[in-house]
């Protein structure tokens, strides 16, 4: 959940609270200023940054958090992972808020489409490719089956002109006697 202040709908004087502790020291200093139509027209969020031990409560204009803060504070080497995991996880927080997308429902069903029209085409590849391998090996063996087919068809030639001529030598033979 998400602690939010509630705005004041009166143009009353606003306080803002800034507290820095370093080593022990605690600073707070409080500063009134009027709402002008300066500051009606900018944003009043308020957003927390942790730095370290202090706090500070910031207009949105004025936050310096994010990607920058944090890549300057692990290059100095000051505070501890856990000190930089707010602000970033802060940062990150309003860029997904920024950059959300609303989808439609038409965006889903044009995906199931395509992705079905794909995987059909895939099947129509896979059934065309295994065919045509089918189609490769028959040849194949219809070849070998066909060359193996000569050579016995002339095997047979040879020996059935055989037979004739011997045929044909016993009716010589015959018509003699």
């Amino acid at each position: 959940m998400s602690k939010r202040r509630a705005r004041s709908k009166k143009k009353a004087n606003r306080k803002v609270v800034v507290s820095e502790s370093s080593d022990g020291s605690v600073a707070m200093s409080e500063a009134a200023t009027s709402a002008t139509d300066e500051d009606t027209r900018k944003e009043m969020n308020l957003r927390t940054e942790v730095f370290g031990q202090g706090v500070r409560i910031l207009a949105e204009d004025e936050r310096r958090v994010g990607k920058e803060a944090y890549f300057e504070r692990r290059d100095n080497g000051v505070g501890s992972s856990a000190d930089s995991v707010v602000p970033l996880l802060k940062y990150l927080d309003g860029k997904r808020e920024k950059y959300a997308v609303t989808k439609k429902v038409g965006f889903y069903v044009q995906l199931v489409r395509i992705r079905t029209r794909i995987m059909r085409a895939v099947t129509v590849k896979r059934k065309w490719e295994a065919t045509t391998a089918k189609a490769i090996e028959n040849v194949a063996s219809l070849s070998f089956e066909c060359a193996i087919m000569k050579v016995t068809f002339q095997e047979q030639e040879d020996h059935l002109r055989a037979k004739e001529m011997e045929c044909e030598i016993l009716w010589l033979n015959q018509a003699k006697v």
